[in-house]
């Protein structure tokens, strides 16, 4: 008897991602990034933290099954937390939690999820930061249902408050999501590998272009494990498979660490519609 392969059903994903625009629109880096989303979501979801005009309700009707629009309190964690409240998470098998501050994928996400999936890991993202302490960087985590279906996962969300200081965001939650997890005993890993000394030495450009010394650089040797890696080492990053850009470094303030455009996008496998957010 000639036996038959039957491929396992692809897991029940749900993406939830979180933006805001001042302008009160969609911005076309994020439309763009939850359109490609579909291609490894059965579900998602966009928090909106500003008010988005008509035209920007229609556009994300085309890319995202449910649209969530509130105030602007709380940020990122505040918003993903909301929308969180709104599903029964027993429906998934995997959730991912994202947001409006990078651009990409720059390659496609199917293989990059499905290889971190099969490494059994309970909470994954695309680099774990020493910055501060050790965390995963916020800006794409993903969890497998062990966690997101545990009181664990309930205490914490129920934990986030509406804070209105971005940096205590950053430390009370994005510092802290990890640690409580890891706390927790769930397992961690990161897309881009976790650097060691002595091959973790770089150097920084010290200068943040501000006073006498604007405009010139000022190199040191530090420990790049202390740094923001998606943005002093974006290049670097991407070059090793990471697919995201973080927005800041095109448009915000950290344009100064981007050496160029034109670097990421000669890097092999690149492939995105510059032309559609202005590059």
């Amino acid at each position: 008897m000639t036996s038959v392969f039957h491929p396992s059903p692809s897991p029940k994903r749900l993406v939830i991602l979180a933006q805001f625009d001042p302008q009160g629109g969609l911005p076309e880096h994020v439309r763009i990034h939850l359109d490609r989303l579909g291609d490894v979501a059965t579900k998602r979801v966009l928090v909106s933290n500003s008010p988005m005009s008509k035209a920007a309700h229609v556009a994300a009707d085309k890319v995202a099954e449910k649209v969530i629009v509130r105030p602007n309190i709380g940020w990122d964690f505040a918003a993903w937390r909301d929308a969180i409240a709104e599903e029964d998470m027993n429906d998934w098998d995997r959730v991912i939690l994202t947001n409006s501050s990078i651009v990409g994928p720059l390659f496609p996400l199917r293989p990059i999820i499905e290889k971190q999936e099969a490494k059994g890991d309970n909470v994954w993202g695309m680099v774990l930061s020493h910055q501060h302490r050790k965390h995963l960087q916020s800006y794409f985590l993903a969890f497998d249902k062990t966690v997101f279906q545990s009181d664990v996962w309930n205490e914490w969300w129920s934990s986030v408050e509406d804070l209105s200081d971005k940096d205590e965001v950053i430390q009370r939650y994005e510092l802290g999501f990890t640690q409580w997890l890891e706390t927790a005993g769930f397992s961690i890993s990161a897309l881009a590998p976790d650097l060691k000394l002595p091959w973790s030495l770089r150097f920084f450009n010290q200068n943040r272009g501000e006073g006498f010394l604007k405009g010139l650089p000022t190199f040191l040797i530090r420990d790049a494990r202390k740094a923001n890696r998606s943005v002093e080492f974006s290049d670097e990053l991407i070059r090793g498979g990471m697919p995201y850009l973080k927005a800041s470094l095109l448009w915000g303030g950290d344009t100064i660490f981007l050496k160029s455009i034109d670097s990421i996008k000669s890097i092999d496998s690149v492939e995105f519609p510059w032309p559609e957010i202005g590059l």
